[in-house]
């Protein structure tokens, strides 16, 4: 990737978004908008944000970073992308499908700098019902007030933390307020769980897969594993993504079939069936 970096950097070392482009975008820029990922996360690609509608109705904003105003489709930067796949996660090292100063700079959610993204709102109750509202997907400007993680957010909704001296600086918010903050936390998971409940009583199906945590040595290669532990904070940041496809999705299959790839699970096979 060298080769696309060298002339990427020298291009956008001191890129800052364009007064024109934010004229453009629906300004978010001082919305409470915060990431929450696992501790070790360098590349922020998805934050969230929440306002009250009325009664039990609370309108949910997800925000994902806009890689696509730096990808030009067909470039030599889209191919060696599409050769990639995806980016690939080693114990030890990561190997990006982007340039580092894409994923883990321009194009990532960081605390308290100007980011473009796009937004998804929708209106969902308390009790998990979705209330009978068209989603908006906006493209946006955001700047997320801090960068949070599964084990802080856990943490408060445990409450083992409720004062804003019990954190690092480091993940002090900017601009907003620590309590409002907290009572996203707990606002985002009680719609969580309800909304999972529902999810799961219609008939979802869920992958329980193990992961785990490597602890590495000073030569940064693996010495020991533990497994992950679920945790709240991960299950409600989880579901809020699978929302925000599912809209997405239906958004393109009504304004942009052909583009859309559509797939038809086969139905299985009777011995299967039998089997089972």
């Amino acid at each position: 990737m060298k080769i696309f970096e060298d002339r990427i950097n020298k291009e956008t070392k001191e890129w800052a978004i364009p007064e024109e482009e934010i004229k453009q975008w629906v300004d978010l820029r001082n919305w409470r908008i915060w990431t929450c990922d696992p501790i070790t996360a360098k590349d922020l690609d998805d934050s969230l944000s929440l306002e009250h509608i009325e009664g039990d109705i609370w309108e949910i904003g997800v925000h994902i970073a806009d890689v696509s105003y730096f990808l030009v489709q067909g470039s030599a930067l889209d191919k060696e992308a599409l050769s990639r796949g995806s980016s690939v996660y080693f114990p030890n090292i990561v190997i990006p499908m982007l340039p580092r100063l894409l994923c883990e700079n321009l194009c990532s959610l960081n605390p308290n700098v100007e980011r473009l993204a796009y937004t998804c709102f929708f209106w969902i109750k308390e009790n998990g019902d979705l209330v009978d509202y068209e989603p908006r997907i906006h493209r946006s400007v955001i700047k997320s007030c801090a960068k949070w993680n599964y084990e802080l957010v856990q943490d408060i909704l445990d409450w083992k933390i409720t004062e804003l001296s019990q954190i690092d600086e480091k993940y002090y918010p900017q601009n907003h307020d620590f309590k409002d903050m907290v009572a996203d936390c707990f606002k985002f998971n009680e719609i969580a769980l309800a909304w999972r409940k529902k999810r799961l009583a219609n008939g979802a199906i869920t992958l329980e897969n193990a992961q785990y945590y490597f602890a590495l040595g000073d030569d940064q290669m693996p010495t020991s594993f533990e497994e992950q532990k679920r945790m709240d904070s991960k299950n409600l940041i989880e579901e809020y993504m699978l929302l925000a496809n599912k809209f997405v999705a239906e958004f393109i299959v009504k304004f942009c079939k052909d583009k859309a790839v559509i797939w038809n699970q086969l139905p299985p096979k009777e011995e299967k069936i039998a089997l089972f």
